[in-house]
């Protein structure tokens, strides 16, 4: 049932926009304000009442009722539950808004479009418009395996309950600002869930661009953390991997076109491909672990 699940939730995902239906928070703002407001201090509380809890809930109901009418209300449940637990907000349109004031050379534009949509952070520094065009790449990336990869994998191990865990761990983290630090107990939870899955998309890069360049980054970037005694961060191991899978540099000091040559038309247009071909290599994978997926259930080892 898994299967059918992810493919039919990522075709709606992909083709129809449910997010205005679907995407209904409020519950979960009340729940929180209602059972967190009073202890709000306590890491563990905010993990198992803030999480545990209503994932665990909710998980319970749709085991109960998986078996009725033929099972066709459980499948019912699974595809509205994992759609509900994609990210929020439709980051095609938030990038095709950021290219188009790119195409137009409205740079100032085109940073505001990407700050709101998450693929910028306010503490970034912008110098150029090809340092820019790689840190949106960069946020592109790991926004949706966030969005996407990250629950898609998390509800194959652990069905619903994996998938609300993480939906609802990004939900909380919107609005308790001190849970998004590196130190805080569902920030940690959270760094250990995209883990496996993280390095998983590493290795699709490969299989959908240059293999040998992922291979190489991933072997270095790794190598440099295990030194130093640090864990390697979800979205430097996405962009390490990523730009080597399109061919591209990390550093733009190291980029085949001068910085200033982004002021010409030339420049903007290369710079346009990249973000087209980013998209295009995340997509590519999205087929793979869709493919992965079938290959598993074919020889029984996922249902």
């Amino acid at each position: 049932m898994k299967l059918i699940t992810i493919i039919v939730a990522v075709m709606i995902l992909k083709l129809a926009d449910f997010r205005g239906f679907v995407h209904q928070d409020r519950w979960y703002d009340n729940y929180l304000k209602r059972w967190l407001s009073t202890d709000e201090s306590s890491q563990n509380r905010q993990l198992v009442l803030g999480l545990l809890l209503p994932s665990a809930l909710i998980a319970l109901v749709v085991y109960w009722v998986q078996d009725w009418l033929f099972g066709i209300v459980g499948l019912g449940l699974n595809i509205l539950i994992l759609l509900y637990c994609f990210g929020r907000g439709d980051l095609s349109i938030q990038i095709s808004s950021y290219l188009d004031k790119f195409k137009n050379k409205d740079v100032e534009a085109a940073c505001n479009v990407a700050l709101a949509a998450g693929l910028l952070n306010e503490d970034q520094v912008v110098e150029s418009a090809p340092q820019m065009n790689q840190q949106v790449l960069s946020g592109l990336m790991y926004q949706e395996f966030l969005r996407l990869y990250l629950v898609f994998f998390w509800y194959l191990v652990l069905g619903v309950f994996g998938a609300l865990f993480i939906c609802l761990g990004l939900l909380f983290q919107c609005t308790h600002s001190e849970a998004k630090n590196s130190k805080h107990l569902i920030a940690r939870f959270l760094a250990a869930a995209e883990w496996i899955p993280v390095r998983i998309l590493a290795i699709t890069f490969g299989l959908v661009g240059n293999f040998e360049s992922v291979y190489q980054s991933y072997k270095k970037s790794s190598r440099e953390y295990e030194l130093d005694e640090k864990s390697m961060p979800a979205q430097l191991l996405l962009t390490t991997c990523g730009f080597a899978a399109l061919g591209l540099a990390v550093d733009d000091s190291e980029s085949e076109y001068p910085s200033e040559s982004a002021q010409e038309g030339e420049g903007y247009i290369q710079l346009v491909e990249e973000v087209e071909d980013t998209k295009r290599m995340l997509f590519r994978s999205l087929v793979v672990w869709l493919a992965g997926l079938s290959i598993l259930t074919i020889v029984g080892w996922s249902s």
